[in-house]
């Protein structure tokens, strides 16, 4: 059995190289050149959004709607930074502006909105002690 063994050749699967300073760099470059050709072309985020066809997620949301709204209205670039009352601003003009896209409201998460949302989708509570 150990011969058998013995003359298996391992091979050995090395991980991927983090990118080097010069590869991060070129990426970077790359990035504006491509941010320049978008802009000198007239092409807007929304209209190259809709060509790549890219679906949300909730780091999208939070990178480019959320970051860029508290960035423009509070001048803030961490939401770690946030006043419970810039929550409520940035959250009203972006739950607004979704609102006329969809036709559909938007509510800040709360126990009640989570509950009722469950409520909706026939999930049931068991009623307190009486």
């Amino acid at each position: 059995m150990f011969e058998t063994f013995r003359n298996i050749k391992r091979r050995t699967i090395m991980p991927d190289k983090l990118r080097t300073l010069q590869q991060n760099k070129a990426l970077h470059l790359a990035f504006k050149q491509i941010a320049d050709t978008l802009n000198e072309s007239g092409i807007d985020f929304k209209q190259m959004a809709i060509m790549l066809n890219i679906p949300w997620t909730a780091l999208l949301v939070k990178e480019v709607l959320w970051k860029e709204t508290q960035k423009t209205l509070l001048g803030k670039d961490s939401t770690a930074k946030l006043t419970t009352s810039d929550i409520d601003k940035v959250f009203e003009i972006i739950a607004l502006s979704i609102s006329e896209i969809t036709g559909q409201e938007i509510l800040f998460p709360s126990i009640e909105s989570l509950m009722f949302e469950s409520i909706e989708q026939g999930h049931s509570y068991p009623q307190g002690k009486q």
